[in-house]
């Protein structure tokens, strides 16, 4: 399911990217396709890392610690030190909200991540229930709202990652429902997504927002063991084991990309195909080298590998 997410995240930024550079008004369908998806990207994921969580914080709190930073804010710097190299975005990188995810910065998901598993040792000890927490999250959104982009988004988004860890003890269970409740979840997924889709209700920051995102991240849990069998969920599979490569990667390569596809003065259609397939060939390509260029996305562990690749 997290390779689905990563990869529709992409997709989205195919079709989000040339309306924002170009004012490509013909790429409307588009974007109305990309809203049909749009509520269940983002949420699938944070829901999916929430689901995780238990298991991390299994660990001792060092490890706990040093694995996010290796993981998760140490490609978070590279990457943002990559986009000095993109012309048009480098500018922004003397804005510190920039730096917190705000600006327009592709990277705001891992952000949040990081703030999410930075409190949550401490959330842990005082033996709040995560769902306690995911409400709460939610309610300050909308009680306090409108807000500053940053906190709004981190209270948003972390309303998803907390469901995620109070979902974990009945993750097993769920995915074991019959296939009526399969049979109505998807109704009612495809039906909020619709309806986003049109315009009749904003994808975000409303108490119905939550309940239809979640309808469709339950969906998506409920389908993952009846579908992972199958050939292009396998590759699915590939890219979610190494998501962090992915999201990160591919919006400075599209948006690097971006100048000269629109100089071509091509259509919607093929604007947004030569996006997303160049950009998923940059990916595989990326993925199968990425054993040696590995501290562009995780932090080198300190003496633990010798140079020749033996432990000491």
């Amino acid at each position: 399911m997290r390779g689905v997410a990563v990869v529709l995240v992409l997709l989205g930024h195919a079709a989000a990217l040339p309306v924002a550079y170009a004012g490509r008004v013909d790429m409307e369908w588009i974007r109305d396709l990309n809203g049909v998806i749009e509520p269940y990207r983002i949420p699938s994921l944070l829901v999916l890392s929430g689901l995780l969580l238990p298991q991390s914080l299994s660990k001792p709190l060092g490890t706990f610690y040093w694995g996010k930073i290796r993981h998760i804010a140490w490609p978070y710097l590279v990457w943002m030190c990559m986009f000095a190299l993109v012309p048009g975005i480098s500018y922004l990188l003397v804005y510190p909200q920039f730096w917190l995810g705000d600006y327009g910065n592709s990277l705001w998901f891992l952000v949040v991540l990081f703030f999410c598993y930075l409190t949550a040792p401490v959330i842990h000890l005082l033996r709040i229930p995560w769902w306690v927490l995911a409400v709460v999250s939610w309610m300050a959104c909308f009680a306090f709202a409108p807000l500053e982009p940053v906190w709004e988004r981190q209270l948003w988004w972390s309303g998803f990652f907390y469901a995620g860890a109070a979902f974990r003890p009945r993750l097993e269970t769920w995915q074991e429902r019959p296939a009526q409740v399969g049979g109505l979840l998807g109704a009612g997924a495809l039906g909020w997504a619709l309806w986003v889709a049109v315009g009749e209700q904003p994808v975000s920051l409303t108490p119905l927002a939550v309940l239809g995102s979640l309808i469709g991240v339950a969906l998506l849990i409920w389908l993952t063991p009846r579908i992972e069998s199958w050939t292009p969920m396998r590759w699915a599979a590939h890219f979610g084991r190494r998501s962090i490569v992915v999201y990160v990667a591919h919006y400075p390569f599209m948006f690097a990309l971006m100048p000269t596809v629109a100089g071509w003065g091509a259509s919607a259609a093929v604007t947004f195909a030569v996006l997303s397939v160049a950009t998923l060939v940059f990916i595989v390509v990326l993925l199968a080298v990425e054993p040696h260029v590995r501290f562009l996305f995780v932090l080198p562990n300190p003496g633990r590998v010798t140079p020749a690749g033996h432990r000491r």
